[in-house]
């Protein structure tokens, strides 16, 4: 189905990117087809401390972006945040935007509200896979639905072409100027003077609130040391100020010293990025910058579902066990999956091998989608056990998506050879 939007409400459009940075980068080609198709219009953007207006400031894709100062809406106390709210919502309100439009992310009641409160004459946002998600409020916000395993960027390509936009190219690309992979080189030249190749590796990611989603820092050193040792390559360390331990714990058991890169703004992380000659990490946004901006990546996935959230590039590809039980990240299950195999059983070895056939030219380049390299499932995976493991995530699916709590069919971790 596809909506007529009233040149007059075109003129304000309002991005709410109220999600995870490696969310918003999806959005990108869907934005990209907006700025073509309605060149005339100001576009704002409403994010969350997370990044993301360090990274899009100065790049005059949007007239003005708004940071919402955090979406916990309830402190500590039990209370709502009021303050917090009625600032960000009258300075949104004042702007008497035309329409809103939501680039994917999981769609809340709270999200909902938010919307109301902004006051656009349309909005556009994702239907919820969540009852309290999937009905919209007013009889101004459309929801758009999606097949559960569609990627991300189609999702938001079908999004706007719901409004009438066409969409010429749907690529994920995030291009740097001249001035900012200078930046870039002079950053790394300055520390590592000796390296000639470099490697970036992102061992955190998600630290705050998905843990499940990281390979085990003991990998990822008998990894680093592999590439370093026998490809040459100089590692580079990359995560947040919260991620520094987990960086500098990592450092002190590599064979090589690294350089860590924790303290700049994303906009100049990408810069440093640009200057790499290849980039693994967990399944998060520095991968998947990486990997729209053509550097040869690996994305190290486990609970997630590469169908959904898979990194989009060139040069793109991604590393995963071959278990039955996995993916179980949108089913919420990897909260409590008493072995996370999916990541703990992915071997150094395995991963080394998949990243010499990403260098290799030959096989390097796909077209613009993902390059999915799955490992066979180890014996210490029993067949037992991921049974066991379906069968619960299955009977989660059933019980109100996951909400409802279920028998716990899994010994204690203690009891789980």
């Amino acid at each position: 189905m596809k909506f007529r939007i009233p040149q007059k409400a075109r003129q304000r459009v309002l991005i709410v990117g109220l999600c995870g940075m490696g969310d918003l980068l999806f959005f990108q080609p869907a934005f990209r087809a907006m700025k073509n198709a309605w060149p005339g219009a100001r576009f704002d953007l409403l994010v969350t401390p997370n990044g993301a207006r360090g990274l899009y400031e100065g790049r005059r894709l949007f007239e003005k972006i708004i940071e919402f100062p955090d979406m916990r809406w309830f402190s500590d106390g039990g209370g709502i945040r009021w303050p917090i709210i009625r600032r960000v919502v009258r300075e949104l309100r004042a702007t008497k935007y035309g329409l809103t439009v939501w680039p994917y992310a999981d769609t809340t009641l709270k999200k909902l509200l938010l919307d109301m409160l902004i006051g656009a004459q349309y909005s556009f946002i994702h239907q919820g896979e969540g009852w309290f998600g999937s009905k919209p409020l007013s009889t101004r916000q459309f929801m758009i639905p999606f097949a559960r395993n569609t990627h991300v960027v189609d999702r938001n390509l079908a999004l706007v072409q719901s409004i009438g936009i066409a969409v010429q190219d749907a690529c994920l690309q995030w291009e740097s100027t001249a001035e900012e992979i200078a930046w870039g080189m002079r950053y790394l030249v300055d520390r590592s003077p000796e390296a000639k190749k470099r490697i970036g590796v992102h061992p955190g990611g998600n630290l705050l609130w998905c843990s499940t989603r990281q390979w085990p820092l003991t990998s990822y050193q008998q990894l680093i040391d592999r590439v370093s040792g026998d490809l040459g390559y100089s590692p580079v360390l990359f995560g947040t100020r919260s991620e520094v331990h987990v960086l500098e714990d990592l450092a002190s058991r590599l064979q090589v010293k690294p350089l860590i890169v924790s303290d700049l703004p994303l906009n100049r992380v990408a810069s440093v990025i640009k200057n790499l000659d290849l980039f693994v990490g967990n399944d998060s946004s520095l991968v998947h910058m990486a990997a729209a901006m053509g550097i040869p990546s690996l994305s190290i996935v486990g609970p997630t579902n590469p169908d959904r959230t898979g990194p989009r590039g060139e040069q793109a590809h991604l590393v995963k066990l071959d278990l039955a039980c996995s993916p179980c990240f949108d089913d919420r299950f990897d909260q409590r999956c008493p072995h996370r195999l999916c990541l703990a059983a992915l071997s150094p070895d395995s991963v080394f091998r998949v990243l010499q056939k990403v260098l290799d030219s030959a096989v390097r380049k796909n077209n613009g989608g993902t390059s999915i390299h799955q490992i066979p499932t180890p014996e210490l995976a029993s067949e037992a056990m991921v049974r066991r493991d379906t069968q619960d995530r299955l009977i989660r699916q059933r019980t109100w998506k996951g909400w409802l709590r279920t028998p716990d069919l899994h010994p204690s971790k203690s009891q789980v050879s």
